[in-house]
C-alpha cells in the first residue's frame, strides 16, 4: 500500500508536496492547485477557464482525511517552526533580505489596532541522503508554499550540509514572510468535536505525577487520550479517577479547604447524641439512649463536604 513512502523512496514534484501538506491547512479536505488560470485569444475573450473548474472542486471539496487528524498534525508541524528545523528559517536572523531585524519572520503588526501578533505556522524541512535534496514544506491559514534545492539527475550532492534547514528555510520564511505583510490574524480551523488538550510527562506521555521531571501540553484525539498516570517516575496503579480526585484535592486547598473537609468514608456516618440527655447523669442502657435519645444521620459522602 505505499508505506514506504513516508521514507522518501520515491521522486515528488513541488508541486505534489504542496497540495499534500494544504490539506492539513485546509482541515483535512482536498486542495487542487492550478498553474493556469484562464487562456485567452488575441481580443481578450476566455476560451478556457481552468479556474473555474478549481473553484467548483472549493466548493465541495473532498475530505481526504479526518479533519481531527489534520488538526494534530498542524500541532504537531507548529512545533517545528518554533523549535525544530524551520526555526533557523523563520528567525530574521536567517533572512536574504535584511538579517539585522531580530524576532521572527511571522511577527506582524495589525493595520487596524496597531499590535502585534504572531501568524500561526507549520511546517517540516526534509534532507535527502548525500544532501541531494533539501526541502522547506509549510503553510499557515492562508497559504501552502514549498521550497526545493537539488538536480533532475539523481545521484548529485550540493555539498556537505547543504541541507532544508539551512538552504531551503532562509528563502522559504523570507517568502512567506512578504506574502503575508498586512494580512490580519488567523486561526488553523479547529474540530468541534474529537480532540481535546492534556498536561503529559514528557518522557512517558501518561499524566503527570509529583516525581515527573517535564511536563507537556499536547493536543490528543478524544479516544486515544492518556487514562493512567506515568509509569516512569510514580506508582503504575493510579488511575484516571485517581488523578481526578487529586487535582480536585488539590484545588479545594487553593480555595481555602483543607483535606479533612473531604468525606473518604463511604460507609453511612452515625452520630451519638447523647449529650442531649436532659439528664446526663442518669445512666440509661444502650437500648433506651438509641430508642430516647440517638437519632441516626446519613450522608451520601461521595460529593459532599462538611464545614
Amino acid at each position: 500500500p505505499g508505506y514506504p513512502l513516508g521514507l522518501g523512496t520515491v521522486s515528488v514534484r513541488p508541486v505534489e508536496m504542496a497540495r499534500a501538506y494544504a490539506i492539513f491547512a485546509n482541515g483535512g479536505k482536498a486542495v487542487t492547485p492550478t498553474a493556469i488560470r484562464t487562456v485567452e485569444d488575441r481580443n481578450g475573450n476566455i476560451i478556457l477557464n481552468p479556474s473555474d473548474a478549481v473553484k467548483n472542486k472549493l466548493r465541495n471539496p473532498q475530505q481526504v482525511i479526518t479533519e481531527q487528524n489534520a488538526f494534530l498534525m498542524t500541532k504537531i508541524l507548529e512545533g517545528s517552526v518554533t523549535i525544530g528545523t524551520l526555526r533557523y528559517g523563520s528567525q530574521n536572523r536567517s533572512s536574504l533580505i535584511d538579517p539585522s531585524q531580530k524576532g521572527s519572520k511571522f511577527t506582524f503588526t495589525d493595520k487596524k489596532s496597531g499590535k502585534t501578533f504572531d501568524m500561526p505556522v507549520a511546517g517540516k524541512t526534509g534532507t535527502t541522503q548525500n544532501w541531494g535534496d533539501a526541502w522547506a514544506i509549510g503553510y499557515t491559514p492562508y497559504y501552502t508554499s514549498v521550497f526545493w534545492f537539488g538536480f533532475d539527475t539523481p545521484g548529485k550532492s550540493m555539498g556537505l550540509y547543504m541541507t532544508g534547514a539551512t538552504l531551503a528555510g532562509p528563502p522559504w520564511g523570507d517568502f512567506m514572510k512578504v506574502i503575508h505583510k498586512d494580512l490580519p490574524y488567523k486561526e488553523f480551523p479547529m474540530p468541534e468535536t474529537g480532540v481535546v488538550k492534556a498536561t503529559v510527562c514528557a518522557e512517558s506521555g501518561m499524566y503527570p505525577v509529583d516525581g515527573c521531571p517535564t511536563i507537556l501540553t499536547l493536543w490528543f484525539k478524544d479516544d486515544n487520550r492518556p487514562r493512567k498516570a506515568c509509569t516512569i517516575h510514580g506508582e503504575a496503579t493510579e488511575t484516571q479517577e485517581d488523578i481526578i480526585r487529586k487535582r480536585y484535592e488539590d484545588s479545594l486547598v487553593l480555595t481555602g479547604h483543607s483535606f479533612e473537609d473531604i468525606l473518604e468514608d463511604d460507609d453511612g456516618l452515625s452520630l451519638d447524641l447523647d449529650f442531649l440527655n436532659d439528664d446526663p447523669k442518669e445512666e440509661k442502657t444502650d437500648a433506651e439512649t438509641v430508642d430516647e435519645f440517638s437519632t441516626e444521620f446519613i450522608f451520601n459522602t461521595e460529593n459532599s463536604l462538611m464545614d
